[in-house]
């Protein structure tokens, strides 16, 4: 059943209202007031829609480029899944292995034209017994390259059926390498991979620096071989978080920093960055403004890193590599620091750290400090907007409203216990008509995200070489309506 027209429906309750007290439509004005009264309420017990679903971006907006310009801001995730202690499975979005052109993933690719994906390898699992249920994205080489390329081939046809821009989608995933490695070589992965920190370690021991960095670019070409062999364009990588604490339960301790030592760092990042673009991967350098003296976990609340951290060191792979020209993505880290932005995102005690913007959330940080001092001129995406930090703090409009005005360009989603893809771009919508965001502002962002994927990504279904030419055909066949032949 289709939802009916937004106008048709406010009639539709206007009548009701007149109904429910018992007055006849030309009498209205005797009594306008009360069915007026009825009316609403009407209205916000259904939430303007008979079917108990909220109004879509073009409802709020009546801006259906806003809310094209919108979706492109978003990177999500897909294939989630959600479980109640007792066994109930409360959400199994099934299609993140193969795609399907009924699942979510497609509906948001053909509706709401998202400007990426990212893919997770983690698989869900029973909360009680812990067995496994299904694969989330990632179960080998030959099925992520079909899927990967046949989201960029529905969404190329889609994107010109529709007569939009032949924008890409920024397919990404985090391969690090080490603890954090979605290509596992137990699945038939190619790379074996090893932990940024040991190649930063190899450096700072060796006789001579080129020998150890041609050693990383050896390494990092064949990931960037790999990720493009398996048609990805992105990956969220590297980390140029300095190993302030050794310790740090999510950097440090797990061996994602390549060394204490910002100038190894450096070094050892570049090396990766180059090997990506020579196989046109986007790289995307994290955790900004630094993330590497915490002592927590953002993924599981606040951290705060005013009285640790060490702004010449941790700045410094950022200012090298802004330097050389590097404009691809710049990832924010939900990290407070003090000694950057003291400006308050909620409401408390001046003194209060907590009440303090997160660097996602920092105009100083990433508009003040990262565009205008350091000349930063790519994208800037914020870390998984579903984070502890995040979620645990802020309502998702207060989150989105302070992030986009701070300077954000783009948002991961991860979607992992529930699809809020919707949620995310109906309340960026309604922070617009509000007032709270201007237009001007998603404008902006739009602009950079649409120049840099014409500049630096292939013509939209061109690379499909992974793909059964059988199934591009389908897909044609079914979105424009021609016989696959």
């Amino acid at each position: 059943m289709s939802r009916l027209d937004p106008l048709t429906w406010n009639d539709t309750l206007f009548f009701l209202a007149t109904k429910l007290i018992g007055i006849r439509m030309t009498d209205m004005s005797i009594n306008k007031l009360a069915i007026l009264l009825v009316w609403v309420v009407i209205s916000m017990f259904f939430n303007s829609n008979i079917f108990g679903q909220s109004l879509s971006c073009e409802q709020i907006t009546k801006d259906q480029q806003l809310c094209a310009e919108i979706g492109q801001m978003l990177i999500i995730g897909f294939g989630g899944f959600k479980q109640e202690e007792s066994g109930k499975v409360l959400w199994d979005d099934k299609d993140g292995v193969q795609f399907n052109k009924k699942s979510l993933i497609a509906r948001h690719i053909a509706d709401d034209h998202i400007g990426g994906v990212i893919l997770f390898q983690k698989s869900p699992r029973d909360l009680n017994t812990q067995k496994f249920i299904r694969d989330r994205n990632i179960q080998g080489p030959k099925q992520v390259a079909q899927l990967n390329s046949a989201l960029q081939t529905y969404n190329a046809v889609i994107r010109q059926k529709q007569k939009l821009d032949s924008l890409p989608l920024f397919i990404g995933v985090d391969q690090e390498g080490g603890r954090i490695d979605r290509l596992p070589a137990a699945q038939g992965f190619p790379v074996a991979t090893l932990v940024p920190q040991a190649f930063g370690a190899k450096e700072e021991i060796a006789a001579k620096k080129d020998d150890a960095l041609n050693e990383t670019y050896a390494y990092a070409k064949k990931m960037a071989e790999e990720l493009s062999s398996l048609h990805f364009n992105l990956n969220f990588f590297p980390t140029v978080d300095v190993n302030i604490n050794p310790a740090n339960p999510i950097i440090g301790g797990m061996g994602r920093s390549f060394s204490s030592n910002p100038d190894v760092v450096f070094d050892q990042a570049k090396q990766f960055v180059r090997a990506f673009h020579d196989h046109g991967i986007i790289a995307a350098l994290k955790h900004f403004p630094g993330h590497g003296s915490s002592a927590g976990d953002s993924h599981l609340g606040l951290v705060d890193v005013t009285e640790t951290y060490q702004k010449d060191r941790e700045l410094f792979p950022y200012l090298g590599f802004i330097k050389d020209g590097y404009d691809d993505m710049i990832m924010t880290t939900h990290v407070i620091n003090g000694q950057i932005d003291q400006t308050q995102c909620k409401a408390g005690l001046v003194t209060d750290h907590t009440t303090w913007c997160p660097g996602t959330m920092s105009k100083l940080a990433l508009t003040e400090l990262l565009r205008d001092k350091m000349g930063f001129n790519g994208i800037i995406v914020s870390d998984d907007m579903t984070m502890g930090a995040i979620t645990l703090e802020y309502t998702l409009s207060e989150s989105l409203k302070n992030s986009i005005n701070a300077g954000v360009d783009m948002f991961i989603v991860a979607n992992n216990y529930e699809d809020q893809t919707n949620e995310v771009i109906n309340a960026i919508a309604q922070l617009v008509k509000d007032g709270d965001i201007k237009r001007e502002r998603i404008g902006e962002s739009y602009k950079r995200i649409s120049d840099f994927k014409k500049k630096r990504l292939p013509s939209m279904a061109s690379d499909v070489s992974g793909q059964d030419p059988n199934f591009i055909k389908w897909i044609i066949s079914k979105i424009l309506g021609r016989p696959s032949s």
